[in-house]
Parts: C-alpha cells; sequence; structure tokens
C-alpha cells in the first residue's frame, strides 16, 4: 500500500496543500491553515511542492510556538515606521534641536503632542511614543507586546537615527547596510538609543535552507525531514543567524545540547524547542541512548553543510571530516 504524502490532497486532476493550524495557535497566526492549489496535475511535481510548502509552513509555526510570529510582512512594518518618523519629527524637530543644544536656544513649553524627551535614549521612551501614535492615528493592526510591534520599534529608531544624524551616529549603521554610507561624514556626539545589528534576510540559515531545498528536486522525503529538523533544532538553539557566522563554537555548543536531549520524551514535551525540551530533561533525564549521538553528529553534518555550500570552500567529503571532527571532539 503506497504511502500518502501528508497535507496532500487531489481535488479532481489537480493538487492542493491543505493543512490545519492547531487550536491555540490559530489566534496567534491570524488563521485556521491553509488551502492552496499546487497549480499541477502531475503528482511528483505536486509532492515537491507539497514538501516544500510543509517546510515553509513548518518555520511559521515554529515561530509561532516560540512567540516570534509576525502578521506584518518587513516592508509593511517599515512603511508603517516611515509614517510614525515623518509625524515625530515635524512635532519635535525644533525640540530636538533645542534638548541637543539648550544652552542656545533653550526650551519651549509643550503645546501638543511633543515628546518629553525628544532626544531618544530609552527603549521604554521610544516604545511609549510609538505606541501614544498607533492609538492617536488608530492603526490597531500592531499591538505592544507583539513581535510586529517589536519590528516597529527597531524600524522606527532607524528612520529617527536617519533623520537625526546630528545627535547620533547610530544612522551611520543604517546606511551601512543599505551600502549608501557617504564617504565623508561628520561625528555626532550626543548619543542615543543604540540599534541592534540586522542580518540579511537572504543570509540567514532559514533562508539558505529553503534556496538549498528549492536546488535540491532529487533530495529524498526522509533525507528533507531529517534535514529540516536539523536545521531547525540548530535555529531554536542558536537563532536565525547569518551563516557566515556559524563556527566551532556554534557547533561544539549545538552538539552538546544534542547530546541532552531526551530521546523519547512525551507528546506534550516533544512539541516543545529544542532548548525547552533539554531544560525539561535536565530536571527530570530520561535514559539516553547511544542513538542520540548519531542523531546529533547528523544533524551537524546537515548545519555544517548548509554553511560551506553557501560558502563554496569545501567538498563533499571536507564536509563528512569537519561534521566528524565537530561532533567527536
Amino acid at each position: 500500500m503506497v504511502k500518502k504524502m501528508k497535507f496532500l490532497k487531489q481535488r479532481g486532476d489537480w493538487y492542493h496543500f491543505e493543512r490545519v493550524i492547531s487550536k491555540p495557535l490559530q489566534g496567534i497566526m491570524g488563521q485556521t491553515g491553509w488551502r492552496e492549489a499546487l497549480n499541477t496535475d502531475s503528482k511528483v511535481e505536486a509532492e515537491a511542492r507539497c514538501r516544500r510548502r510543509t517546510v515553509e509552513t513548518d518555520e511559521e509555526i515554529r515561530k509561532a510556538k516560540e512567540g516570534t510570529y509576525r502578521l506584518l510582512s518587513d516592508t509593511q512594518v517599515e512603511d508603517i515606521a516611515v509614517q510614525w518618523g515623518i509625524d515625530f519629527q515635524l512635532i519635535n524637530r525644533e525640540n530636538i534641536a533645542r534638548d541637543a543644544f539648550p544652552d542656545v536656544w533653550g526650551k519651549l513649553a509643550p503645546i501638543g503632542d511633543e515628546a518629553p524627551r525628544p532626544i531618544i535614549r530609552k527603549k521604554a521612551d521610544l516604545a511609549q511614543y510609538v505606541s501614544d501614535w498607533l492609538q492617536r492615528t488608530e492603526q490597531a493592526e500592531i499591538k505592544m507586546g507583539t513581535p510586529d510591534f517589536d519590528a516597529l520599534l527597531d524600524a522606527c529608531l532607524d528612520e529617527y537615527l536617519v533623520s537625526n544624524p546630528e545627535i547620533s551616529s547610530g544612522w551611520k549603521d543604517v546606511l551601512a547596510e543599505l551600502n549608501v554610507l557617504p564617504e565623508n561624514h561628520r561625528k555626532s556626539n550626543q548619543g542615543t538609543l543604540k540599534r541592534k545589528k540586522k542580518v540579511d534576510p537572504d543570509r540567514k540559515l532559514s533562508a539558505l535552507f529553503k534556496s538549498y531545498l528549492e536546488n535540491s528536486p532529487d533530495l529524498g522525503e526522509s533525507a528533507r525531514s531529517d534535514f529540516g529538523t536539523a536545521v531547525r533544532r540548530f535555529i531554536e538553539f542558536h537563532g536565525d543567524i547569518d551563516v557566515e557566522k556559524i563556527d566551532r563554537t556554534h557547533a561544539e555548543k549545538f552538539r552538546d545540547g544534542m547530546k541532552r536531549m531526551p530521546v523519547r520524551p512525551p507528546n506534550k514535551i516533544r512539541v516543545l524547542t529544542m532548548p525547552k525540551q533539554i531544560a525539561w530533561a535536565d530536571v527530570k533525564p530520561p535514559q539516553l541512548s547511544g542513538c542520540r549521538f548519531v542523531t546529533a553528529e547528523r544533524s551537524f553534518e546537515y548545519v555544517i553543510k548548509l554553511r560551506c555550500r553557501a560558502l563554496a570552500t569545501c567538498s563533499d567529503q571536507k564536509l563528512k571530516v569537519e561534521a566528524v571532527r565537530l561532533t567527536s571532539s
């Protein structure tokens, strides 16, 4: 009997991807599941497309479980940040200058929605100004305490730094990431809230893995599943970092973490992220077996293979040697 592929449905001659989201996550993700046409009547092609969508939706579900799932795209968040930046500058531009040079200009009494501290040095102040603006402009799509709001704060800070180059040098980091930093620029010394350095989305491990699957049509379903599990666990353990930053230290910590994973945990533990499963095993350690080390070694090999594929620095044979060396040292 031929086993049916999970989430693949045939309707007439055409194939569809259908997957239901568990009820606890539906409110977080704003939908009950996925029901999408795969636009093919070829079973082989449909299975390949279904596998890709399974990996992609696995990632979205993982983010929902971790509390990092976002309803808005980066472009949507950046558009909202631009609106906030324009509004903030129109209201506070003069007060920013007066706060920067109080001996020259002095202060003005507030007459409306001016920020109490227009030179933003604390994240709490930025969060309050952005939250007040969202309420004032009735933009209900972003709520405080959500990943979308956190992303908006980062984008608003970038807008603020670029709009006020005279009070902080943080704008240089923003423009450098966009490759538009001018050669001759003056230093600023007022000091503001520090921004986090951002990772190019195309260099993240998750993006590389997605690209790898798309360009590996001959990769079997079992290998895809094992590979996906390895990458998902690595991201849970270290975060979705730049592949070029993955080094021996990341590998060794991941290997040691894999050795501490429970082998046959209850289902309610199995669905948790890797760090939470390790924490559970540390409190109530199950009996471990040698197969855990093999799994760790295989997971390692997958991650190293991804990194080297991205950097194009070594052959498959070298990959295996490095994977074994890293897991056995």
